[in-house]
């Protein structure tokens, strides 16, 4: 009975291992098979059945046993070997622990904590400034750049991540970038800001003389001192007796001298004023008395007077303004210079034009 079964089960396992193994090399040895068959022989027909029945269970258990390593030792051969899970976790816990994660952590840490005390420290850095700005303001001025500067100064404390090398690195540091966004703002600010005047330049004021005329040119400029083109400019005189002043608007005038004096040039433009303080000189360098030295008591004599130039060059249309040193002796005449004696002796007779004097001795006898 158990020969007829066996046969199957015997050709199945041998298609299973390939050619291999045999279901044989998974029973008990031959010893084994002798023992129960001299068992079999001494117990009765119903003990003989029981035991055929368990040894055929058990071989059935054994084959399908069997049947599974086969399958298994099959699998492995065609994927290769299989890691297990708890292999599998010890070599991520090596892995772990060779990128020492606990010590960049710390550094990790300790870089973050450093820039943020610097962001800190670039914080109170600009509110201190911001406060040095407003209170002093003639320290620190009005130019752009200036205020550009400052408000640069506190990104120096910022600190530059590890964000690459050479041109990258710097080209990705927070202070660079900032930096440049100031920069760019201020120049472009500058340029395309409209331009106040601030002040008013006069310069190289000429020396005024009566009688002509003297070019005098205003520049408006901003709170750098740079020169502001197309401004419109007015122009005024203080006082005309003295100076006057045509065109009255132009970026350039002419100031014409009237007479011997001091007068104040105005100019304006947006609001700003300047004041041109002048002096107007006599065109006259010399004046020259001509007449005769001696005169009679109760005798006349018209007196000439003759305005000069600096290239002794006579000037016409000249009034003269005569007087006498001493009346008793002669008199004359304040507007024509007709001298009269009175009583002998020398007297001084003088003729004065825009402050410049002429004089000259007379002999009443």
């Amino acid at each position: 009975m158990s020969d007829s079964w066996l046969d199957d089960g015997d050709s199945e396992a041998i298609d299973l291992f390939g050619g291999e193994e045999s279901a044989e090399d998974y029973l008990d040895d031959g010893d084994d098979a002798e023992s129960y068959d001299d068992e079999e022989e001494a117990a009765s027909p119903a003990v003989r059945r029981r035991r055929a029945k368990a040894r055929q269970l058990a071989l059935r258990r054994r084959r399908l046993e069997a049947l599974a390593r086969a399958r298994n030792q099959r699998a492995r051969r065609r994927r290769g070997p299989v890691h297990t899970a708890q292999k599998a976790v010890r070599q991520t816990q090596v892995a772990v622990r060779d990128l020492n994660l606990d010590s960049a952590m710390k550094s990790a840490l300790q870089r973050q904590s450093n820039r943020i005390t610097r962001s800190d420290y670039t914080t109170l850095a600009t509110a201190a400034l911001s406060q040095f700005q407003q209170s002093f303001p003639q320290v620190v001025g009005s130019g752009p750049y200036t205020q550009a500067a400052l408000r640069f100064a506190p990104l120096v404390f910022l600190s530059s991540e590890e964000r690459g090398s050479g041109a990258m690195a710097i080209v990705r540091d927070p202070r660079v970038i900032g930096g440049l966004l100031i920069a760019g703002l201020a120049i472009a600010g500058d340029r395309l800001r409209p331009k106040q005047v601030q002040r008013i330049a006069v310069p190289n004021v000429p020396t005024i003389v009566a009688g002509r005329q003297s070019l005098l040119t205003a520049d408006a400029q901003d709170e750098n001192g740079k020169r502001i083109d197309r401004t419109v400019f007015t122009w005024e005189s203080s006082n005309d007796a003295v100076a006057k002043v045509s065109p009255l608007s132009g970026p350039t005038t002419n100031v014409i001298g009237v007479s011997a004096g001091t007068a104040v040039i105005t100019a304006t433009s947006a609001g700003v004023r300047q004041q041109i303080p002048i002096e107007v000189e006599s065109i006259i360098r010399k004046v020259e008395i001509s007449g005769t030295a001696k005169i009679a008591v109760k005798g006349e004599m018209m007196f000439i007077a003759d305005a000069l130039d600096d290239r002794g060059r006579s000037i016409d249309g000249v009034v003269f303004a005569w007087e006498s040193r001493d009346p008793k002796i002669a008199k004359v005449d304040p507007i024509t210079g007709k001298v009269t004696g009175v009583s002998a002796g020398p007297v001084l007779i003088t003729a004065k034009s825009d402050g410049v004097p002429g004089r000259k001795t007379v002999e009443v006898a």
